[in-house]
């Protein structure tokens, strides 16, 4: 009787086996590849989204502050007010405060500030219009500060706080880049006052900026020396530069002052030197920033820091690069660049 035969056993072979595996893992690999350039892709785009949105609402809020600059400034002894330099009355840009804020007021010196104290003693230098003040995530570098008036002729607008105007009121605003969270951002102090006198004559007494007046006429606390409000986050550096003509009268032409601008920078002397040994008006405002993105674009892999040889052009300022001792993240970086012209600043016809 012949004996029963084993049946045949089929399978995959240990080196199969092994081949399977690795062609496996190689698709795996490149799906996973996929995915993770895939998931780059997209932070990298809501990185971008996120600082274009910014740049756009926020940006052109802070231009149409500025625009207003100027509106309101009053003439003095030696010229109108329709000429804005570091001594015009209620100016567009802030540059010269009072030495004091006590006794009468002296009529024949006059600053951007004439008349104006805070609290019981006078605005410190400090508070207005200064370059390398502010600060920065710029290596060896200080973010400026620009600060402006401006008269408000008309009710039912607000400030750089989003606090109401009442109709008539001058509003002093200061920008600058402070501390905020983990960033720095560009914030904005401001306050508002009433001056009562026509002409710089006539004003006899001081008027406290330390107080903010409501539109119903209740007055608080203003803060303008204070933290003020975040109106531009994730702001790396500040850069501001004034546009100075040579025009010296209402009688020139607008064009000839526009073809005339040289940009300079303010410091930090008492008073803005530059422009009063220049004597210049000032007519137009550029302002530069860094910005970054709020979403911060590292890896779930391995964390990126800046390139230390990463370096940013803002207007007069080349070659600045990150300060990389600080834990800068990943972020899309932009430069943004504006000029504005000053209404109050050129001749009027």
């Amino acid at each position: 009787m012949p004996k029963n035969k084993t049946p045949s056993q089929t399978g995959f072979t240990y080196i199969e086996l092994l081949i399977a595996l690795s062609i496996g893992l190689i698709i795996i690999a490149a799906v996973l590849q996929v995915l993770y350039h895939n998931a780059g892709s997209v932070k990298r785009q809501s990185a971008h989204a996120d600082l274009q949105d910014t740049m756009v609402f926020s940006i052109n809020f802070v231009k149409k502050q500025i625009r207003k600059a100027g509106m309101g400034a009053k003439a003095n002894h030696q010229h109108s007010g329709h000429i804005l330099k570091q001594d015009t009355v209620y100016g567009g840009i802030v540059m010269t405060a009072p030495n004091q804020a006590f006794g009468s007021i002296d009529n024949a010196v006059s600053t951007n500030l004439h008349g104006i104290r805070l609290g019981n003693a006078a605005v410190p230098k400090r508070l207005l219009s200064r370059s390398a003040v502010g600060s920065s995530n710029v290596l060896q570098q200080k973010s400026d500060q620009l600060t402006i008036l401006y008269l408000m002729p008309n009710s039912g607008h607000y400030d750089c706080q989003g606090r109401g105007i009442p109709k008539g009121y001058y509003v002093i605003e200061r920008y600058f880049v402070r501390k905020d969270k983990n960033a720095t951002a560009l914030a904005c102090a401001s306050s508002n006052f009433k001056v009562v006198a026509k002409r710089m004559e006539d004003i006899t007494q001081w008027v406290d900026i330390s107080v903010y007046t409501k539109p119903n006429g209740k007055t608080v606390k203003s803060y303008f020396s204070g933290r003020g409000s975040v109106i531009i986050p994730n702001v790396d550096y500040f850069r501001v530069m004034y546009g100075v003509s040579d025009m010296d009268n209402d009688s020139q032409a607008n064009e000839d002052a526009v073809n005339t601008i040289e940009y300079i920078a303010a410091n930090n002397a008492e008073q803005a030197q530059g422009f009063d040994e220049l004597n210049k008006r000032i007519v137009s405002v550029r302002f530069g920033l860094l910005m970054h993105s709020q979403i911060n674009q590292v890896n779930a892999f391995k964390k990126q820091l800046p390139h230390p040889q990463d370096r940013f052009k803002v207007l007069d300022k080349q070659n600045l690069m990150l300060n990389t001792k600080q834990d800068m993240g990943n972020f899309n970086r932009q430069v943004l660049e504006s000029t504005i012209l000053l209404r109050n600043a050129r001749a009027i016809y």
